[in-house]
């Protein structure tokens, strides 16, 4: 199968129903507002399943992050039937594309332990810290300038865990 242009929300709504991956929706729970389009290259038979989907732009929000806006502006997501790899994901969060996002991880064994682990290299500003770091921690943070860094996330069935290396 192959497809371009295809919108994001279409798959999200079939994802959500379980029927093509279980736990799909539960992929997903971390994510909210998900929009954008992307080109689908699948090939299946009655044993294996390979693809590679192509974001052509993306976005959506990180609901652990007090609903961070994520932009992504290109992307490659590779998949089989027990894993996905993203590669090349470059983007920004907030609201300046100067808050640059670069990242790369694996989703391995999808279809039931959800175990992910996620590098996401950014710039921090003190849109970061005002606006959502202050939300998750509850208290008024901010910084001045601005910094290089990484996320490391990384989940196992439904528990997911964010850690930040300033």
């Amino acid at each position: 199968v192959k497809s371009k242009n295809n919108n994001e929300k279409n798959v999200i709504q079939l994802l959500n129903t379980d029927l093509v991956i279980l736990n799909g929706k539960e992929m997903l729970s971390v994510f909210k507002d998900i929009d954008g389009s992307f080109d689908l290259k699948l090939t299946m038979t009655n044993k294996t399943m390979d693809g590679e989907v192509k974001l052509n732009k993306a976005s959506l929000k990180l609901i652990p992050l007090a609903d961070i806006p994520v932009y992504v502006k290109s992307g490659l997501i590779t998949l089989n039937e027990k894993d996905i790899v993203l590669k090349n994901f470059k983007g920004w969060y907030g609201n300046s594309e100067f808050n640059s996002i670069k990242m790369d991880g694996t989703i391995k064994d999808y279809c039931k332990s959800v175990n992910m682990d996620i590098k996401v290299l950014t710039e921090v500003t003190n849109d970061f810290a005002k606006n959502y770091i202050s939300k998750v921690a509850n208290i008024p943070i901010e910084i001045v300038g601005h910094s290089k860094t990484f996320f490391l996330i990384k989940s196992l069935y439904n528990k997911m865990n964010i850690t930040w290396l300033y």
